[in-house]
């Protein structure tokens, strides 16, 4: 088990055993006289979390405003058991897809928050009898009061979500700013409930109470008209991301990043194809459950890469234990339940693959489904970019044949070293490698068979290649390699070992059912021994290449036997 998942459970039984003991140990206090009037503040509580509004880092509700008045009227212990009650039985009614542990330890956290804040209002002087409380010389407890169970309340929150969701500064930045915004209107009506209890009794105070439920109703709305500008800003923000042409891994990141602010996600992936490895691959990963898919790649007929491509149409999976079959082809986290798939289609190709998911069921619906949508299909298109990018890369200054850099990328890169080499007098060596017997092979057995030696024999030389060093196609049956740091001794041995090598590879010859082997033909040269620049020393290289190989015919060998004349 991991470590977060450890701390996780730990808190969230440690919390919700605490709430719970505390409740108890608040009982007594609780005045049994007020028990209907205590139950109609359990209701409007449970009404208020009925009207809640949900972000990834928490949720804004009006009940604040009958914790305030609980505590104002009936005292710390009353509130508390007003606000965990209500609580527990609003979310365990109207649950919004919240595991049995959540809705409980939403009940319970609630109970040392306002314990704590009432510990605060005492250490500022606030006096502990409720009917004496509404007083101008008590305005400054009963703030720190307020202020005490705002910073407890979000803080237990915070901890209890940071394993699951991690800390996205600007969803928390969301969420506590609509909760202060909340406490800063309804911390007067809690004055006004109190006031009008003391005057009209309860009967008067209930219009403000349920007021209270009237400002959370209009505070949803402009939430709401607010999280519709946001998802403006959000395709605003990606569509700028996408003139500004950064790298693709840069893009996907701020994309991945922005979703999160209205999307809220445990694992969220873009898998792209690559041409290279004939695999979709990661490309972009964020989440805290996003940590194991490093490692996992699809094939085209696969897996969730598989489904995109033969559907190329989005899918929405509110709960992947009702579908195990989506369960096992996921890849995700074993515990995710909600998932967004997101085919990457540009044109009629597919491109890869841009999947989301959470731990909790029911997190998304048709609304999440669109925004994604437009969202991935910007993403289709800064892949469809990148792998244009890519090609035309690849194609220029390239080798047709073996992909290699051509003479002209070579030469340019040489003489790059070179001017490193005037600044920091580094060594370097150039060697040139000859397939000799390659055009005889090619009379006795087409150009085809010649092409399929180049090619075998330029992944040869690129898997032998060191990490600092670049190979070249220089001509038609000739490469070049460039060592840094190479100086002569480390040339000759470096020069034979890659002979020795090219010569004991076995290459295929169509229609024939042995091998053969050809006989390589190596010079080099090394700087500043033959000179320091890069005509020097490509002179130098070919004159050794030049010299007698101590054979009087090119010849080809069978790769299991003897020699044979071509």
């Amino acid at each position: 088990m991991r470590a977060g998942n450890i701390f996780s459970m730990f808190y969230l039984w440690s919390v919700t055993v605490g709430g719970v003991w505390l409740l108890s140990w608040l009982f007594p206090a609780v005045d049994l006289d007020f028990s209907a009037e205590l139950a109609v503040l359990i209701l409007i509580a449970m009404a208020a979390e009925w009207l809640v509004i949900s972000f990834p880092h928490g949720q804004l509700s009006a009940g604040w405003v009958v914790t305030f008045g609980a505590f104002l009227i009936y005292g710390p212990a009353a509130a508390a058991w007003v606000t965990a009650l209500g609580i527990l039985f609003g979310q365990g009614i109207v649950n919004r897809g919240n595991p049995v542990r959540t809705t409980l330890f939403n009940a319970a956290q609630s109970v040392p928050a306002v314990y704590g804040a009432y510990l605060a209002y005492l250490f500022c002087g606030g006096t502990p009898h409720p009917g004496e409380m509404l007083t101008p010389a008590n305005v400054l407890p009963l703030l720190a009061f307020s202020a005490a169970y705002f910073v407890l309340n979000n803080l237990l929150v915070t901890l209890y979500l940071l394993p699951r969701r991690g800390l996205s500064l600007s969803g928390w930045h969301t969420a506590v700013r609509w909760d202060a915004s909340t406490y800063v209107l309804l911390i007067p009506l809690g004055f006004l409930v109190a006031a009008l209890y003391r005057s009209a009794g309860f009967a008067g105070a209930f219009p403000a109470l349920l007021l209270g439920l009237i400002v959370q109703f209009f505070v949803r709305r402009f939430v709401i008209v607010e999280e519709n500008n946001r998802e403006l800003r959000l395709l605003h923000t990606v569509a700028q991301g996408l003139g500004a042409c950064p790298g693709l891994d840069e893009l996907l990141k701020l994309i991945l990043r922005e979703v999160r602010r209205l999307v809220p996600y445990d694992a969220a992936a873009v898998y792209l194809w690559s041409e290279e490895r004939h695999l979709f691959v990661p490309v972009a990963l964020e989440g805290a459950c996003a940590g194991g898919l490093h490692d996992i790649v699809w094939e085209r007929d696969e897996g969730i890469a598989g489904w995109a491509a033969q559907n190329r149409e989005p899918r929405l999976v509110t709960d992947l234990r009702r579908e195990p079959e989506w369960q096992r082809m996921t890849g995700l986290s074993p515990v995710t339940r909600s998932l967004i798939l997101l085919p990457l289609v540009f044109g009629n190709e597919m491109l890869g693959v841009f999947v989301i998911g959470d731990k909790r069921p029911g997190v998304y619906d048709e609304k999440s489904l669109g925004l994604l949508s437009v969202v991935g299909g910007q993403v289709a298109a800064a892949a469809d970019n990148w792998r244009m990018r890519r090609r035309l890369q690849k194609v220029a200054g390239r080798d047709y044949l073996t992909g290699l850099p051509n003479r002209e990328q070579f030469v340019g890169r040489l003489e790059a070293e070179l001017s490193g080499y005037e600044r920091m007098h580094r060594p370097l060596a150039v060697i040139l490698l000859e397939i000799d017997g390659l055009y005889d092979l090619n009379r006795r057995f087409g150009y085809a068979t010649g092409d399929t030696v180049l090619v075998q024999a330029a992944r040869a030389v690129e898997e032998w290649l060191p990490a600092d060093g670049t190979a070249a196609r220089y001509g038609g049956d000739e490469f070049a390699l460039l060592l840094p740091d190479t100086g002569e001794i480390r040339a000759v041995q470096r020069a034979e070992r890659l002979q020795r090598m090219l010569e004991q590879i076995s290459f295929g010859v169509e229609d024939r059912k042995e091998r053969v082997r050809l006989p390589v033909r190596i010079g080099f040269s090394t700087a500043p021994l033959d000179g320091v620049t890069s005509d020097a020393l490509l002179a130098g290289a070919e004159e050794r290449l030049r010299l007698p190989a101590g054979r009087e015919v090119s010849e080809f060998r069978p790769a299991g036997g003897h020699a044979a004349n071509v």
